[in-house]
């Protein structure tokens, strides 16, 4: 018999390039895609310290679409980020941790696509979004402590265009059920 478990991350935020020193740590929601020539990409804190690898089938990540906005969709890549970072630190221009500093300039520069990685759709007639991180997961526990952190981006090779976004429930929001 499986057993199923929900878990909420310990911190989620974004960041906008069109207000790129805001932090957005405390909100209820979530954004992301590209609003004019704006990007907007997601962070993401899990501990799955706590789970056995060998007893993980799958990992579903959702997110509830809260809206989404402009005539474009846009595809958009998940991938663990390279650094650890402080999520009420964390702006377009900087995010922060003991040890260094890093400037995100579109985010993407962190995120490691020579690992799993995969992808969401946001923007125009885009709906909750759901993919199945279970090697993120497992990397997580057998490799970095159960410390998951992940960003939805862009990638440096992309060139959006159009206006697309959509915007989605956070950890923050009071209603349980609509938290990734």
């Amino acid at each position: 018999m499986s057993t199923t478990y929900t878990i909420y991350p310990d911190g989620d935020t974004y960041v906008r390039e069109d207000t790129a020193s805001t932090n957005y740590s405390s909100s209820t929601i979530l954004s992301a895609g590209l609003s004019g020539s704006s990007k907007r990409q997601m962070l993401f804190k899990f501990d799955v310290s706590g789970y056995n690898p060998t007893d993980i089938s799958s990992a579903n990540f959702t997110l509830k679409l809260f809206r989404e906005a402009g005539a474009s969709s846009h595809t958009m890549t998940i991938a663990r980020i390279a650094h650890d970072f402080v999520m009420a630190e964390c702006t377009w221009d900087i995010a922060s941790n003991a040890t260094a500093g890093f400037d995100w300039d579109g985010a993407a520069q962190f995120a490691l696509t020579d690992e799993p990685t995969y992808t969401i759709e946001v923007g125009n007639g885009e709906t909750d979004q759901v993919v199945d991180l279970k090697e993120l997961v497992i990397d997580a526990i057998n490799r970095r402590s159960g410390a998951l952190n992940f960003i939805v981006c862009f990638l440096v090779t992309d060139s959006p265009s159009g206006t697309g976004n959509s915007t989605f429930y956070s950890v923050n929001h009071g209603t349980v059920g609509y938290r990734p």
